[in-house]
């Protein structure tokens, strides 16, 4: 009898080592935080270099995760093919990201993609369009940094300059929740923040992000690790 796979069936099938939900990668790497630490690591430099410019459409999109994560990722650039979540929240099917991408270049071409806003203004519809973007969540793994160069290079166009050092990261998790509730207040200030004059230096250097993020993912790790001792010893 045929067997239609479930959709974490399928993620597991397409995205994820046999008995682990570590991500298949061309690094053959099967630890978590070492996957992670090695992605940031490459991911960070590549962010820095010719990262690929576009419409704002959906293609656009997936040339920036290509960019990103073609030394890390097969499937880089491709649009994932499971419905995935975070925090409670499903992003959207993945049979319907095309059409959703779409409305959102429809729409941001029709405001001439916010050229000519003032920074506030600029802010403002910036972070419904990210927060559109954020619910799409076009990729399997990558799209908070993929959605971060998309954002650079719309407030570029737009006339603004956005360092991204400036975002503070527990912020940006809240607003980014905040959009699926159509809020985009939060998400507002952390843009009108991170907007600035191109001649001011950068918050955080590339050294400090990357150190800054290896301590996070080590924490992370070590807290896992805790609580499956703790419930060991529950048993």
């Amino acid at each position: 009898m045929y067997h239609r796979m479930n959709n974490d069936e399928r993620d597991k099938s397409l995205y994820r080592y046999p008995y682990s939900d570590v991500l298949r990668n061309k690094l053959c790497i099967t630890d978590a935080l070492k996957l992670d630490l090695n992605e940031m690591q490459i991911v960070t430099i590549r962010a820095e270099n010719n990262v690929p410019s576009g419409e704002f459409n959906l293609a656009h999109l997936q040339s920036i995760h290509y960019h990103l994560f073609q030394d890390v990722y097969k499937w880089a650039g491709e649009i994932r093919q499971t419905d995935i979540s975070k925090g409670g929240h499903w992003f959207h099917p993945y049979n319907r990201i095309e059409m959703a991408m779409e409305d959102v270049h429809k729409r941001l071409k029709k405001e001439r993609f916010l050229h000519g806003l003032g920074r506030a203004e600029f802010a403002n519809r910036a972070a419904e369009y990210i927060g559109d973007v954020n619910r799409i969540h076009p990729f399997r793994e990558g799209n908070g940094r993929t959605q971060f160069q998309y954002l650079k290079q719309l407030g570029e166009k737009a006339g603004h300059f956005i360092d991204l050092t400036r975002f503070e990261r527990n912020s940006w998790i809240l607003a980014s929740q905040e959009t699926f509730n159509f809020k985009h207040e939060r998400m507002a200030a952390c843009i009108n923040t991170a907007t600035v004059s191109p001649d001011r230096n950068p918050v955080k250097t590339r050294d400090d992000s990357i150190r800054e993020r290896e301590q996070r993912l080590r924490q992370q790790k070590s807290a896992q690790q805790n609580q499956r001792n703790d419930r060991g010893r529950d048993r």
